[in-house]
């Protein structure tokens, strides 16, 4: 953070950082993840309720592949 930035940023874990890998998957079978954060539910509705903004970040690399909800269907 640089000083005279006035914005805090807080992360919160979840028990699914490695690589995980999907094949056969269709629309009628999607691949589902669950995300186990490390704060309760009541902390993250709390902490959501009190924050300016939020974002969650998920990373989708493909080889062959793409997501089935894509801008113009492709």
């Amino acid at each position: 953070m640089n000083r005279g930035d006035d914005k805090v940023w807080t992360v919160v874990n979840h028990n699914s950082t490695k690589t995980v890998r999907v094949q056969g998957t269709s629309l009628q079978k999607p691949h589902v993840m669950k995300f186990n954060y490390s704060a309760s539910l009541e902390q993250l509705r709390t902490l959501v309720g009190r924050s300016e903004q939020c974002q969650q970040e998920v990373v989708y690399l493909c080889r062959k592949s793409r997501l089935f909800n894509t801008w113009g269907g492709y």
